[in-house]
């Protein structure tokens, strides 16, 4: 009971727990329909929406220019003007998205030809983009007074009716390929999702321009729509260099591998919430050791939740798939290490944002992506689809090691000796579950010995590690 009253009270925790609860409800829906979807598209078919889905996210970067990400700071620069700011926001996207239909419509036998996709697939791709970075100002805006439930409601709302629509145009044959069944079942609920949020801000109070908001905006925003293609480079190059080298189905085997990705980043995306809060507040109160003792245990159990991933893939390879997607076990558990990494660097960049070293945040990106598209374009043709995944880990690996040198740089509230140890020990767990692969019952051992020693760690320092700090 004093649990449940000290989460009512604290609106942080509240809403901390609702998010993660929410993220593993909307995100597991999501997950537990790849087996339908694998069942209804092959490996070719699944590459395609795949590559389809990394163009949207690229394109989401140059539609929204990150502009969410400068909601939390308007909301204290303009003090009781935040939803006319997000109306002005909202209208350059809008401009923004009536240019890039301009600029297909008078180029569209050259775009459509370097896309490789349809007119009309690559009107959706704009139509996916734009209601995607409209959803992301509603959500940022959510979460300025702890909305959790209509955060859920939304996401939720999106996930499912995209699976059913998808479903229902595959089933019924509605187009002539299951990939376009997909986009279409994809596209049409969050354009109408969008839309409705569109309605919702502007029925809100009237609307004026002010000037002063696309300055702030813009000027805020620069770098980090560097960071965010930079990121969308990071995630998605490796599978667009292998459609174009290789083919589509080495693309879907590798899209399929990914989505393992998916069982740890909703965990760790969800704890980032928190964690990005926490440090905020010791950062403020220049508690630097706190950081410092905290991170050392959250980053050795984020470890052992990759590392119960990466020995059971082989499993979770055939539970979730066919046949087909039996060689995808070999680029999964790398790309599973990968995510850890990305959650790394997702833990150690809130400092980089509360100093407001947006020009880091810019730089280090951009050297990771630069790294990923090198070896991608080099390596990939000449080595197969395997490599590509480990090209993927090697790229996160530099993306999370050049945002702790910057951070490092900054003020120094990491063990850089523990994290790098804890690094070295995730790539020896990967090459240990590559080795076990075809050997079930050593993989169960090795866990068992891993979590005895782990838990006995913890069990020594828990007065320190689990102590609790009224908020």
């Amino acid at each position: 009971m004093v649990v449940f009253e000290m989460i009512k009270r604290n609106k942080i925790i509240e809403s901390g727990i609702g998010y993660t609860i929410g993220n593993f409800l909307v995100k597991g829906v999501v997950f537990l329909s790849i087996p339908i979807f694998t069942r209804l598209m092959n490996p070719a078919e699944f590459g395609q929406f795949s590559i389809f889905m990394s163009y949207a996210s690229i394109l989401v970067i140059l539609l929204g220019l990150c502009l969410q990400n400068t909601i939390k700071n308007a909301f204290y620069e303009f003090r009781g003007e935040l939803e006319n700011y997000i109306k002005n926001i909202i209208l350059l996207n809008i401009a923004l998205l009536f240019l890039c239909l301009f600029i297909l419509s008078i180029g569209r036998k050259i775009i459509t030809f370097a896309f490789g996709f349809d007119f009309i697939i690559l009107v959706m791709m704009l139509m996916e983009a734009f209601s995607l970075s409209i959803i992301s100002i509603y959500n940022i805006y959510l979460t300025i007074s702890y909305e959790y439930k209509k955060y859920i409601y939304i996401s939720g709302m999106n996930g499912f009716l995209s699976i059913a629509l998808s479903l229902y145009f595959i089933y019924n044959g509605v187009f002539s390929q299951s990939y376009v069944s997909r986009i279409f079942g994809t596209v049409i609920p969050a354009l109408a999702i969008s839309f409705y949020l569109i309605y919702f801000f502007w029925s809100k109070e009237k609307y004026y321009f002010k000037y002063a908001y696309f300055h702030f905006a813009l000027s805020f925003s620069v770098p980090l729509v560097i960071h965010g293609l930079s990121t969308i480079v990071l995630g998605q190059i490796d599978t667009l260099m292998l459609q174009r080298f290789i083919g589509n189905k080495a693309t879907g085997l590798f899209t399929f591998a990914l989505t393992f990705n998916t069982i740890f980043l909703i965990i760790s995306n969800s704890l980032n919430n928190s964690w990005g809060s926490w440090v905020f507040e010791k950062l403020d109160k220049k508690d630097y050791t706190q950081i410092q003792q905290k991170s050392r245990v959250y980053f050795l159990l984020m470890l052992l939740i990759c590392t119960c991933v990466m020995l059971f893939i082989p499993e979770l390879t055939i539970l979730l798939s066919t046949r087909e997607y039996i060689d995808s076990i070999w680029m999964s558990i790398p790309l599973t290490l990968s995510s850890y990494f990305a959650f790394l660097y997702s833990s150690v960049i809130h400092v980089e944002y509360f100093y407001k070293k947006t020009s880091y945040i810019a730089l280090s990106s951009c050297g990771a992506a630069i790294v990923n598209f090198l070896l991608a374009y080099l390596l990939i043709p000449h080595i197969g689809k395997f490599v590509a995944a480990y090209i993927h880990l090697l790229s996160y690996i530099c993306y999370f090691l050049f945002h702790l040198i910057c951070v490092q740089k900054i003020v120094k509230v990491f063990n850089v000796k523990i994290t790098l140890l804890y690094s070295g020990l995730g790539i020896v767990m990967m090459f240990i579950s590559l080795f076990l692969v075809n050997y079930l019952c050593i993989r169960i051992l090795v866990l068992i010995l891993l979590l005895s020693y782990i838990f006995y760690k913890i069990k020594i320092k828990r007065k320190d590690v689990f102590s609790y700090e009224r908020v």
